[in-house]
């Protein structure tokens, strides 16, 4: 399972913590030392200790160099998560727009073929009335032949 950036920082927030406080006890150990040394109270050889003390200080200035490294890679990521998720908010309404607009667009749809349908049958029983209108236009025309017939 792979672990959060909070999750990492926080476990790099208490790395610091130690390390700030091992840098106070080399620092205050040195000057302790330096102390001594420039008193003249030991003929003590410092110098066995004094390089160990300075290492660790080499270690922890790469140390916070690693902890300032993480802190901006890890607002780089905050940054970037921020704008993917602004992404995928836009890439999500976008779609709930396109449904809307395809469901939209497919009720019109219906009620234009519903309007269509009802057209043809409109369309259908005028061609009937005009059949039938012509029908009785033919038989009257045909029984006005017959009365003329009949009158001459």
């Amino acid at each position: 399972m792979s672990e959060t950036i909070e999750e990492i920082g926080s476990k790099f927030d208490k790395s610091c913590r130690k390390f700030e406080i091992a840098e106070m006890i080399i620092n205050e150990t040195l000057i302790f030392l330096n102390d001594r040394k420039n008193s003249g109270l030991t003929f003590m050889d410092y110098s066995s200790i004094s390089e160990p003390i300075e290492n660790s200080t080499v270690q922890i200035n790469a140390f916070k160099n690693l902890i300032s490294d993480f802190n901006k890679y890890s607002l780089e990521q905050r940054n970037i998560d921020s704008k993917i998720e602004s992404i995928t908010k836009r890439v999500n309404e976008t779609r709930r727009n396109e449904i809307k607009q395809i469901k939209d667009l497919q009720k019109e749809s219906e009620e234009i073929e519903k309007k269509k349908i009802e057209i043809i049958e409109n369309l259908n029983q005028i061609n009937v009335l005009i059949q039938d209108a012509i029908i009785e236009f033919l038989e009257e025309k045909d029984l006005m032949k017959n009365d003329f017939l009949i009158i001459n």
